[in-house]
Parts: structure tokens; sequence; C-alpha cells
């Protein structure tokens, strides 16, 4: 229990803030990292909202740590504590977001988010992050299943499951192959782009 006379504070006031961003626009690495030091914990929490996986948390920390830098942003004077922290999360989420979709979204579905294959679990295929059903565009898949084949050719990675669908048109209807709980099952799905 805290006594009412000590209150621990999480975080720097508005003016600190204001002086770590002067000198991290001056170029200062010391000040860049005593902030993202403070303030990692913050991002590794929303990163975990998106993913439990270690490798794509790193990738989805990195992301958010821009986030951070473009809340820090708004910390302009001795009251830059209240922009910089009502913007904090949303900031971050916004920037966890845009990575997401700049580096996981299939290009032709887009609502389907894919990972990136595992070997060490002796699969092939790859990892289906997220999907964003719509009522036009339902999908089979959810996120945790593997995505194996399309069309009957093997697909590894983004780029191959990006490689097979360029070859289709808008509309064209095409098989996937996919595994949920070790159990392989086929389905159908179209292009919408």
């Amino acid at each position: 229990m805290v006594s009412s006379g000590v209150v621990r504070k999480f975080g720097l006031s508005g003016t600190e803030l204001y002086r770590a961003r002067l000198l991290i626009e001056k170029g200062s690495r010391a000040a860049l990292n005593k902030f993202l030091t403070i303030y990692t914990p913050v991002v590794y929490l929303i990163a975990r909202q998106y993913t439990l996986d270690a490798r794509l948390q790193r990738e989805y920390i990195r992301a958010g740590n821009v986030g951070l830098l473009v809340a820090l942003e708004k910390a302009n004077g001795k009251k830059g504590d209240i922009a910089f922290y009502t913007s904090l999360a949303g900031d971050i989420r916004s920037a966890i977001r845009a990575y997401i979709v700049q580096s996981h979204q299939v290009l032709r579905l887009p609502y389907l988010f894919l990972g990136m294959n595992e070997p060490e679990a002796g699969e092939a295929g790859i990892a289906v992050l997220s999907v964003t059903n719509t009522d036009r565009n339902p999908c089979p898949l959810t996120p945790g299943d593997k995505l194996t084949e399309i069309d009957g050719v093997a697909v590894n990675t983004l780029e191959d499951v990006n490689r097979m669908l360029e070859k289709l048109r808008k509309g064209d209807i095409f098989r996937i192959t996919y595994s949920r709980a070790n159990v392989i099952r086929n389905a159908f799905l179209n292009c919408v782009r």
C-alpha cells in the first residue's frame, strides 16, 4: 500500500517531455534511448494486444515506437504532458495498425492479414494474423489458421500469396487450402480488387 504522502509518477512531466523532444530533434541518441526506455512498457503492452508471437511483437514494438515519437511531437511546452498522454495510446495503435496493413495485408484481399512461416514448427504455410470480415466478403479463415495452398500451389510467404493472386482478375474465384487445429480444409475465395 502506498502512503498518502508518496505517489509514484510514471513517465515525464510536460517540461521534461518538451526538453526530450528538443534534444531528440537535435539528434541526441542518449535522449532518444532514455525516452524509449521509459515508455517501452506502454508500447509493449499495446503490441501484446495484437499478437503473442515474440517475433511479431518485436516488429510491432518497433512500429509502436514510431507512434510514441508522433505523440512526443505534441509535447510543446510545460503543459505538453496533457497532449502527449491523451494521444499516446492512440498514436501507438495507429502506428502498429499502419505497419500491419503495410507489411501483412494481402493486396487482392484487403480483409486478410498474414504473418510468416514458422519453419521450426515443421509445418508449411503462412499464419493468418487477422481477418476483417464484411457482409460482402465473408472469409472462412480465422486467426491462428495456416494458409498452405492457393489453387493447389504451396504458399509459405505473403509474397507467394500476392504472386499467386496477381494472376487473377477482380471477382475471380480461387481455392485455398488451410489447416486449423491440424485438420486440412478447403474453401473458395474471390478477388476483391
